[in-house]
């Protein structure tokens, strides 16, 4: 009896005694933590870098400080190191979600989805009500081209945050991407009811209808997106895009024209306009604006196949062939 009392005093006294060290070794650090937290809270992330530095020096067994490193150095572009930090932190407890959560975030930042889901994965599993987690992953899994788990992502984050207009929007992307038109114009529909002032989800919902052929409603929807928006290049060329569908081609240019005005890096707005241009009958500038859609997206083989259509009945065959080749070559 005795044995076993003077054994268990032991045990109890070595446990203890390692309380002890690791509360004096906190004690040590904990200065640098606090004033880390302070600084990353006020925006200096290098700041906050250096006095982490100096808490693990003194304790390199504190997970949080090698956690909040890792979002200090995310902050700061340095995804490497960043990555390290939190492999750190998860290595010294993998039962906290953040960790994991911040880790994923990078991941996917980086385009590196497999990843980033197995982490998120992870994050949601030690915290399910982590709504970031879940909005993360199911952006991971529509850029996989798995739109069913993503809208199921997408369904757990209106779950816990039920008047989110954005997560409505997200889930009828992803409900569209899975040919669920029904479902996706009922959340484009919901979207439009938490936000009825938000220009994004009527050009959206229009851009579908378009799609599936319901051009009034479309219209609607696209008008109503221009007024609440004049100065947003998508929704001119969404607009441009269904004028051009109801033969409104110099309605369609206006539109389109607008749009390049407000931002002339996309590629569509451009192939539209020659569209449009080519139907007017305005071949040389149909020509120019596919051009310039090529340059900004020169491995569109649509693209290519237009440009030559036009080349060719401009009675320049040699041209229209180098076009056509160029299609076939890139898949078209």
């Amino acid at each position: 009896m005795r044995e076993i009392v003077r054994r268990a005093f032991e045990i109890a006294n070595g446990y203890l005694g390692r309380v002890w060290a690791k509360w004096s070794r906190m004690q040590k650090s904990g200065p640098q933590l606090s004033r880390a937290r302070r600084l990353y809270n006020n925006g200096d992330f290098a700041g906050a870098v250096k006095e982490l530095d100096l808490a693990i020096a003194l304790d390199p067994s504190v997970a949080t400080a090698h956690g909040l490193r890792g979002k200090a150095l995310i902050e700061l572009g340095q995804a490497d190191a960043a990555i390290a930090s939190l492999d750190a932190a998860i290595n010294l407890d993998d039962e906290v979600a953040l960790p994991y959560l911040d880790r994923g975030s990078l991941h996917a930042s980086l385009g590196n989805h497999t990843e980033a889901i197995s982490d998120l994965t992870e994050a949601i599993r030690l915290d399910p009500s982590l709504v970031q987690a879940y909005g993360l992953r199911a952006n991971a899994y529509f850029k996989l081209e798995e739109p069913g788990k993503a809208a199921d992502d997408f369904s757990a984050v209106i779950r816990l945050s039920r008047q989110d207009a954005s997560s409505y929007e997200l889930r009828a992307r992803t409900y569209w991407r899975a040919g669920k038109f029904p479902e996706a114009i009922r959340d484009y529909g919901t979207a439009i009811g938490l936000r009825p002032q938000e220009y994004s989800a009527y050009s959206h919902r229009g851009l579908l209808l378009l799609e599936l052929g319901r051009h009034e409603e479309a219209r609607r929807d696209l008008d109503r997106a221009v007024r609440l928006a004049p100065d947003t290049a998508e929704v001119h060329r969404n607009r441009g895009a269904l004028l051009s569908a109801l033969e409104e081609y110099e309605k369609a240019v206006e539109d389109l024209t607008r749009s390049i005005e407000l931002d002339d890096t996309n590629a569509a707005a451009f192939n539209n306009r020659a569209n449009a241009y080519a139907m007017l009958g305005q071949r040389q500038q149909a020509v120019t604006d596919y051009g310039e859609a090529l340059r900004r997206d020169p491995a569109d083989y649509v693209v290519y196949r237009n440009r030559g259509n036009v080349l060719l009945s401009l009675n320049r065959p040699e041209e229209a062939q180098r076009d056509f080749d160029e299609a076939a070559r890139l898949g078209g």
